[in-house]
Formats: C-alpha cells, structure tokens, sequence
C-alpha cells in the first residue's frame, strides 16, 4: 500500500499537478493536459479524476479548476472513486469561503450553462435554483443531499434531451424519404419551382435556409451525446484496467 501510494502518480501527470497545485501553474496544467497521449486514463488506481485529487487538497487551486473545467467534459465530474464519492463530495466535505466559489464555477459549468445551448428554459431556471439552495445551505450533510438531488435531475434532463435528439432523427428521415420520389426528385420542391412568384420562391429558400439550420444545431446536439457517450467509455475503461492491476 505504501508503494504505491509513493508512485501513485507516476502515470498520472495531470494528477500529480492537481495534488501539488500551490506549485503548478495554470498554463503549465494547460500544456501537460495538450500533450499528454489520447488515450491517457482519467482515473487513477483508486478510481479518482484529477477533479477529485484537486478537491481534496487544503486549498484547492481556482486556476487550475478553471483549466479542468475547459479542458475535460463535465461529465467526469460524476464519476464516483473507489470510496464512491464524487469529486464535489470532498470539496463539500472542506468546506471553507474558498471552496464556497469553487463549488459555485463547478455546479454553474456542469448543471448550468449546458442547458443554455439545449433543453428548455425552465430547466435551465430549475437547475440555477437548486445550485443557489446548494450554496446557501450550512449543514454540510444536507449540503451533500441537495448536491446529490442535483445530479439525479440533470441526468433526468440530459436523458429527456437525447432521447428527443433521437426521436427527431427518426422522424426526419421519415419525413426525407416520404418525400422522395423514385427518381430521387424532392416534390415538395418541384411544387416550389413551378408555384411562381417571387414571394413564393422567397420563401421556399428561407425555408430551405431554415431547415438547413436546424440541421446544423441537430448535428452539435448529436455531437455532444456522442460525446457523452465517448466520455464514460473512457471512464470505465480506466476503472476496468484498476481492476486489473489490482486483481
């Protein structure tokens, strides 16, 4: 146990600057976090992001939160250790002024501005509730138990939007290939051409502008539960090696 509490960074940089942050800089984070390998694992032996190894310092860097806040998802901020605790359960648990702001730029980066770019505006309003209920409560078990609330609903959300995300996929190529002809022509569009007039034709390529739009923001949105998905492969991934070493 020793051992390996002694080298237990030894293959996790980003870690080992997250545990020593009062001599890490931010840029020097940066540039480790750019280049390292791809397939680098997030986890360590004892299932901890670098998130948690940074929350669970005495003084907790805001700089270097701030790097990981750009630099990974904010999906790994869910992910529970080998003692099943989610990063922000140490930080709740150290609880001081300092570690007051950082859990604000958390819980705004992870539950707040994502509903900004999807989902609809009363859970964008629900979720800045909660995160203000979190702030503000003292006791740091009830704080824990409002954090944890927190989290099963914005799951809740992020499930209500991919399987909307899905469900318009599948109708939209009912739609395209209703509309098809068998020669490949769009009647829709040939009803266009052949309407006349310039308002008609106006608003036939609004329309098509429109659509392709809205194709692009079904795109970002397919894109980032693409990436969702990506994140927690990687996850398991770095939990089912620990397994390994550790069997």
């Amino acid at each position: 146990i020793v051992a390996n509490l002694v080298r237990r960074f030894d293959n996790f940089p980003v870690h080992k600057m997250c545990y020593n942050n009062s001599s890490t800089t931010a840029r020097e984070l940066c540039q480790c976090i750019e280049t390292k390998e791809e397939d680098a694992l997030l986890v360590d032996e004892f299932g901890m992001t670098a998130f948690h190894v940074l929350f669970s310092t005495t003084e907790p860097s805001e700089e270097l939160l701030k790097v990981l806040l750009a630099k990974y998802s904010h999906r790994i901020l869910d992910c529970k250790d080998f003692n099943d605790k989610r990063p922000l359960d140490y930080l709740v648990s150290n609880w001081t002024e300092t570690t007051a702001s950082l859990l604000q730029i958390t819980l705004q980066s992870w539950m707040v501005d994502p509903l900004l770019h999807w989902g609809d505006p009363s859970w964008r309003e629900a979720m800045q509730s909660k995160v203000q209920a979190i702030l503000a409560e003292d006791d740091k078990e009830r704080k824990s138990t409002l954090c944890n609330e927190a989290y099963s609903v914005f799951v809740q959300y992020e499930n209500v939007e991919a399987t909307s995300i899905l469900e318009m996929a599948l109708w939209k190529r009912t739609i395209i290939n209703s509309e098809q002809n068998n020669d490949g022509t769009n009647p829709r569009q040939a009803v266009d051409e052949e309407s006349g007039g310039d308002d008609k034709e106006r608003k036939s390529i609004l329309c098509n502008e429109a659509y392709s739009v809205f194709s692009q923001y079904e795109n970002v949105e397919a894109t980032s539960i693409l990436e969702m998905v990506l994140w927690k492969t990687q996850l398991r991934r770095g939990r089912s090696n620990d397994d390994i070493k550790r069997q």
